[in-house]
């Protein structure tokens, strides 16, 4: 049974939950994944002891849960905290109300398994190698999860495709649950209510007084779009006015590219109704696991952080996806913590930050600096943000993104025939702050923006005279010389069997 569609969310927890209760359905009691997929892990082989590190002062108490929600292929503009015109996203809307929402979190890469790997290990792909989807993690690199499980923590991951469990990601959960074969849409993926069934039925059974690191990934705002009708019906546009907001939104908000859907204006509606749809019914269904644990008495003391691996084209630069560009519509992603210690009410921080970044600010509230544990680790805590007064760091802070070298190949475009993508040689390395982002192309030329003027990266200013084009350059340049300087692992690749399915996803030739 699917979960119906909720309505506004309310801006207290009181309320909110009220309105959740309402309509929530009984929580599943059905047992979770068995088998080897859920078996203890055995402990990792890492070259970082546990307990190496040493302690050190947090300005809050240790949470004793921790909960890491992640939505695939979500644009931050596309939710409703994030000032979307639509309600796509009543849920995290009200953990952005109560928490502190990021507006300027950005990803490593615009690809799922590289993505998913920076966060867990506060490395960038051209550090841990996972540069692709089909690569595999080495078991060298630390991750959240082995780190958490050292520290004290029970840890569960429950995600709706293959990318982690062979990627190598699965390592550090005690319980860890994969997409299986029932119930998949067009036999890709587990739908979002599929996988937050398995993640309540472990949940439920948690102790009040048990610490643990829950993470739930869902997939369904990646292609292909198909999203119950219950929740895409709301965003049809079956008003004139409905349909001219909705289309000048989109053109000259968002400033699609007009080309790309200019055959008519009913496909480029269709597509983004269908892709709110999806974020709608990810949105309900991640609720249920907070209306469960406030049920459970699981939410004092616990932290939770919800964002995004990457966002997705829909469009703009003249493309729908997100691997071939590292834009700010793929690359910049939802980032919102939420529990007890934080600053009261809410709080907008308009730093850059970056998904690596969580998984030192984790350690920072264990006591623990990553550095020490992890060498070269890119991120810093975020902890500051969310408990000073000052909304701002006293240092300048900087992105940094990357896509190497993109694959040839065709899949259908917004027209149903075949659209062919041009090979593009050379890998592509991005680094931007507050005002500016500059783009380095190994083979081709470089590129400059303005993102005050230019948000949406339209005009290349590079060449024009900016006086932080060249800082901003050298600075990048320099940062990609360090990284590739201190790591020369080669990753494994994938079976063959797992990179059909990962063709099918629309990833590999």
């Amino acid at each position: 049974m699917r979960t119906p569609a909720a309505g506004r969310n309310a801006l207290t927890r009181k309320e909110f939950l009220a309105a959740a209760l309402t309509g929530a359905s009984a929580i599943s009691a059905a047992t979770s994944d068995s088998g080897a997929d859920n078996a203890p892990r055995a402990p990792v082989e890492s070259s970082y002891a546990e307990g190496a590190a040493p302690r050190s002062a947090s300005p809050l108490a240790a949470p004793d849960r921790i909960i890491l929600l992640i939505i695939d292929t979500l644009r931050s503009d596309h939710v409703g905290c994030y000032g979307y015109f639509r309600d796509t996203t009543p849920f995290l809307d009200f953990l952005a109300a109560n928490g502190t929402l990021f507006q300027r979190a950005t990803a490593s890469c615009s690809m799922t398994s590289p993505s998913h790997a920076s966060l867990f290990t506060s490395l960038h792909p051209i550090q841990h190698k996972v540069v692709f989807n089909g690569l595999m993690l080495e078991p060298r690199f630390l991750t959240m999860a082995e780190f958490l499980q050292q520290q004290g923590y029970a840890t569960a991951g429950f995600v709706s495709t293959i990318h982690f469990l062979k990627a190598g990601m699965a390592r550090g959960f005690d319980t860890f649950s994969c997409r299986g074969d029932e119930g998949l849409v067009d036999n890709l993926y587990r739908p979002a209510e599929a996988t937050v069934d398995k993640a309540l039925a472990w949940l439920t059974e948690r102790k009040p007084d048990e610490k643990f690191f829950l993470w739930v990934h869902v997939f369904d705002p990646h292609g292909p779009l198909k999203p119950p009708e219950e929740y895409s019906r709301p965003f049809d546009t079956e008003t004139e006015q409905d349909f001219e907001k909705a289309t000048r939104t989109f053109l000259f908000d968002h400033h699609t590219d007009f080309e790309f859907w200019k055959h008519k204006r009913n496909y480029l509606l269709g597509h983004m109704n269908r892709y709110d749809g999806e974020v709608r019914y990810a949105d309900v269904q991640l609720q249920r696991l907070y209306t469960a644990a406030e049920q459970n008495g699981l939410n004092k003391n616990a932290l939770w952080i919800a964002t995004a691996d990457h966002g997705e084209g829909l469009g703009n630069h003249h493309f729908g996806a997100h691997d071939r560009f590292i834009y700010n519509e793929t690359v910049r992603v939802p980032l919102v913590f939420h529990g007890d210690g934080l600053q009261q009410g809410r709080r907008v921080v308009d730093d850059v930050v970056e998904l690596v970044d969580i998984f030192p600010t984790l350690g920072s509230l264990l006591g623990v600096k990553l550095s020490d544990l992890v060498p070269h680790a890119q991120g810093e805590c975020l902890l500051p943000y969310c408990v000073e007064a000052s909304g701002s760091s006293r240092q300048k802070r900087t992105g940094f993104s990357e896509r190497r070298a993109y694959v040839e190949r065709q899949r259908p475009g917004p027209d149903d025939d075949m659209a062919f993508y041009h090979f593009e040689e050379g890998d592509k390395y991005a680094l931007q702050d507050e005002h500016y982002k500059y783009i380095y192309w190994t083979v081709g030329d470089d590129e400059f923006y303005d993102l005050m003027e230019d948000p949406y990266e339209l005009k290349n200013v590079r060449g024009l005279g900016v006086p932080e084009e060249r800082h901003m350059r050298k600075e990048l340049h320099d940062r990609v010389a360090a990284m590739r300087q201190h790591f020369d692992v080669e990753p494994a690749q994938a079976d063959e069997q797992d990179m059909e399915q990962l063709r099918a996803l629309g990833y590999l030739l």
